[in-house]
């Protein structure tokens, strides 16, 4: 006995109404929470480091500053490089505004213009040379050569072009304000090294040194504090809110735990047994099932104990589709007995191999089938009736087989066996003739005695 079954659940709640259930989000805020408190907690880290970095560059800063101020050589050469590097700035400025603001010679604007007519009369000559050649094979040395010639006219005629229009035009509005805001830039840094430079030349006052010397100090103390690791207070503060949301966080998901209806695996619902707005009490309310991975709950004899166990293949054949074989595997066998019909029976899970059949299919739940368990399988080997095989002793075999019209004893290796058939592993070989012994049959009023000889085969 046996029917189809999906992976089923039937859902069963304590009692609670299922319109009354409270909203998430005091478990999202709790949830929130912990991730705040963590944070909280690892920013201080996180700002003790980028502050105790930062507190040991000032340090450095301000020590580079005063040795900066004591060395006078020293900045007075550095001040000196600013100025020469602000007045060539000013120069390329300068140069560059001048450049918008001026126009080219009449002499040189005419000789440019020769030269785009003297350019463009080279190039109508190349093109007029070109034009036999220019459905020839590519590789045709004059057309190449030719070809070579017309791109180098093309070429001059361009930067003659280019050459002219440069001359006869000026700089936009937009250019020469460009130009006139970095000229004004560069003559202000320039304005700034001359001022840095004489400064430098009449060396540190007093009290520049003593506000480098002050801001040295006060960075080594920031720095001092900041190298022996975060404040403790912040840290145990920090620690202190992390427990309390953690905790508040369980107690949420408990409560949340009890009132969240969620499906324990992929499914589909087969059925709902309450509305909204109802109490249940220990009821079931849903069943849900897996209908993409069809199980058969198969029931055997306890007889037949032997014959069943994890792993073993199977076939179905389904009352509804007899014409169609399904495969499958054993995939749990019940340690108990089950009582069906008042029979004590092996309780058997069998999972169907979903590429056995073809798509799309459904196999209700409660489809009715007959299934062979398979232990083994032999195939291409030599086979022979049951009723030939002889028990010499217990794991030892042996079959009559006929030689000259006699038959002889042979002593043979026994593999997979069922009701009809046995596997011989070693003994014979196909084509042998055995016989199955003596068997009486009945005719009419006398009893005739013969032998039963059968031919193996594979």
């Amino acid at each position: 006995m046996l029917f189809v079954l999906g992976l089923a659940l039937i859902l069963y709640f304590r009692r609670i109404n299922l319109l009354a259930i409270p909203n998430k989000q005091v478990s999202r805020r709790l949830l929130q929470g912990e991730l705040n408190a963590q944070q909280d907690l690892d920013a201080i880290h996180d700002n003790w480091k980028i502050d105790s970095a930062q507190a040991l560059k000032d340090v450095e800063d301000a020590q580079k500053a005063l040795d900066d101020l004591r060395n006078s050589d020293t900045t007075l050469k550095l001040a000196w490089e600013t100025v020469v590097e602000s007045q060539k700035a000013v120069a390329d400025a300068e140069r560059t505004y001048n450049i918008t603001l001026s126009t080219a010679s009449q002499a040189d604007i005419d000789a440019a213009h020769a030269q785009v007519l003297l350019a463009e009369r080279a190039l109508d000559k190349a093109k007029d040379k070109y034009e036999p050649y220019a459905n020839k094979p590519d590789d045709n040395l004059t057309k190449a050569r030719l070809q070579a010639s017309l791109s180098a006219a093309q070429a001059a005629y361009d930067a003659a072009v280019r050459n002219y229009n440069a001359m006869i035009g000026t700089g936009s509005d937009l250019d020469k304000d460009v130009a006139k805001a970095q000229l004004d830039t560069a003559q202000a840094q320039l304005d700034d090294a001359m001022r840095e430079w004489e400064r430098a030349k009449n060396g540190p006052s007093e009290g520049e040194i003593a506000l480098a010397e002050a801001e040295l100090a006060s960075a080594q103390s920031r720095w001092e504090i900041l190298k022996e690791g975060p404040d403790p207070v912040d840290v145990t503060l920090a620690q202190e809110e992390l427990t309390r949301a953690k905790a508040n966080l369980e107690l949420a998901k408990q409560s949340q735990a009890e009132i969240d209806l969620v499906a324990p695996m992929d499914g589909t619902i087969l059925s709902i047994d309450a509305n909204g707005g109802e109490y249940v009490n220990n009821a079931a309310i849903m069943t849900l099932a897996d209908l993409r991975h069809p199980f058969l709950r198969v029931y055997l004899d306890e007889t037949d104990m032997d014959k069943v166990a994890v792993g073993y293949e199977a076939d179905v054949t389904f009352d509804a589709i007899p014409d169609q074989t399904f495969t499958g595997k054993v995939i749990s066998v019940n340690p108990s007995l089950v009582t069906v019909s008042n029979v004590k029976t092996i309780e058997a899970i069998v999972q169907l191999d979903v590429n056995s059949f073809a798509k799309p299919m459904i196999l209700p739940i409660g489809l009715n089938a007959s299934v062979d368990i398979i232990g083994g399988r032999a195939d291409k080997v030599v086979l022979v009736p049951v009723e030939a095989v002889r028990v010499i002793s217990p794991g030892e075999y042996g079959v009559f087989v006929m030689e000259n019209g006699e038959p002889k004893l042979r002593i043979v290796e026994v593999g997979l066996m069922d009701f009809t058939s046995a596997e011989i592993i070693s003994g014979l070989k196909a084509g042998d003739i055995v016989t199955t012994g003596i068997v009486k049959t009945s005719t009419e009023s006398k009893d005739d005695v013969k032998d039963d000889i059968i031919k193996t085969g594979k």
